[in-house]
């Protein structure tokens, strides 16, 4: 016997903004930051190899890239978050 059909009806789809390019990386200054789909910049921050997180500075260049200034941070490993997601 087949089972019950089922009927599915889909009402979004969820597009995460993902990362496209990250450069130059590594460096000392500043990067630019572009995306697969528009974002609106409204906190950038890079969280250390402990988990302290730090805010920088960063200015929206286009409507899916921004320039995010990391040169007052020390050498180190960062992971960087803009907005919720990180990368």
């Amino acid at each position: 016997k087949m089972s019950d059909s089922l009927e599915y009806i889909v009402t979004g789809v969820e597009k995460p903004n993902r990362l496209q390019r990250l450069y130059p990386n590594p460096t000392r200054e500043k990067v630019i930051v572009e995306m697969q789909y528009p974002i609106t910049v409204e906190r950038v921050q890079v969280v250390t190899a402990l988990g302290q997180v730090i805010p920088v500075p960063a200015v929206q260049l286009s409507a899916e890239s921004a320039e995010v200034d990391l040169s007052a941070l020390p050498t180190g490993l960062y992971l960087l978050q803009i907005n919720r997601e990180r990368f």
